[in-house]
């Protein structure tokens, strides 16, 4: 409107309403819900040799990304797991003795 003033220009009539709440993550707890918390490790050749400091499977005196993050999120996540016991699986290994 020119004159910066408000129009009125016509209605809306609402017959029924529904609110839809979504469930936080305290909801599905406080309502009974159990986590179980378990990590999963790629050792496949993508992540490099375990020999190179660049790999996320280098083992050192020093935490890596890969290690520093399971740390800290499971820090985190087993206050709310259960039985307070992570499982962990491997995936892409090559074992001794075995041929790709």
């Amino acid at each position: 409107h020119k004159e910066g003033r408000n129009m009125e220009c016509g209605s809306v009539q609402c017959d029924t309403c529904h609110v839809v709440r979504t469930p936080t993550f305290m909801d599905y707890l406080v309502s009974g819900c159990e986590l179980t918390v378990s990590v999963a490790i790629d050792f496949t050749a993508s992540n490099r040799d375990p020999s190179d400091p660049t790999s996320l499977h280098h083992v050192s005196a020093n935490w890596n990304q890969y290690q520093e993050a399971m740390i800290r999120v499971g820090e985190v996540l087993i206050e709310y797991d259960h039985d307070k016991r992570i499982a962990a699986f491997g995936f892409g290994a090559m074992l001794p003795g075995q041929k790709a």
